[in-house]
């Protein structure tokens, strides 16, 4: 009893000496993760005002590559962006009207092509659930900005024939660039293969003023270091 004593009390003294409690996790643990991987995107296109044909509104679909780069702020939350490659499409809507005696709504409303480029970026944080385990439950929240360069052309100037009637359609040619900023949530797992190596998959939702306005289902690969 006197030995297991005295091995208790420097036991007690050696630990009180060095001040540190025990715990489960690193004492050194990563503080920044990166991933890249694949996604199915969808995004809302509104009702077009100037189609007089119209109202038409639909949801565009496609791939998308994205790579993500976060930094802890504790061992629960962190702070990261989501940069997605250029996407390029085009799309076909009504032009400018063109006042035309003798026709129904007293106009013409040709046909124009918009080439577009998409780049989106979105900054926000994470809340990991759990703690060494192999899957790790997280909810995400931030901003979605789409930065989205259009070319608008015809191949004008054109002559038109609409119910016997014709008229001229002027050269159209115009660039613009714009920034549109929505609101998202996002939802998913981070479940590891080892203690660094990580499969992402995850669900996000953007939301515009009318309601959801892109929706992406993604799952990537990355590593803490």
């Amino acid at each position: 009893m006197a030995l297991t004593g005295a091995a208790l009390l420097v036991a007690a003294q050696a630990v009180a000496q060095t001040n540190q409690p025990l715990t489960l996790t690193p004492e050194r643990p990563q503080r920044w993760d990166a991933a890249g991987g694949v996604g199915f995107l969808a995004m809302h296109n509104p009702v077009d005002p100037a189609d007089p044909y119209g109202p038409y509104e639909w949801w565009d679909r496609r791939g998308e590559i994205r790579f993500d780069l976060g930094r802890y702020l504790t061992t629960y939350l962190k702070a990261e962006i989501g940069v997605s490659l250029p996407q390029s499409w085009t799309d076909t809507q009504c032009g400018p009207r063109i006042p035309v005696a003798g026709l129904r709504f007293g106009y013409a409303c040709t046909s124009v092509d918009l080439d577009q480029r998409l780049t989106n970026l979105a900054p926000g944080f994470t809340y990991q659930f759990r703690e060494s385990t192999f899957a790790h439950p997280y909810v995400s929240a931030g901003v979605h900005l789409g930065v989205q360069a259009t070319h608008t052309h015809n191949n004008g100037p054109l002559l038109g024939t609409l119910n016997g009637i014709s008229f001229t359609v002027p050269t159209i040619n115009r660039r613009t660039t714009s920034i549109v900023a929505h609101p998202f949530v996002a939802g998913g797992f981070k479940s590891y293969f080892n203690d660094r190596a990580f499969l992402r998959s995850e669900m996000a939702v953007a939301v515009g003023s009318g309601g959801p306005d892109q929706m992406t289902l993604r799952v990537g690969f990355g590593l803490d270091f």
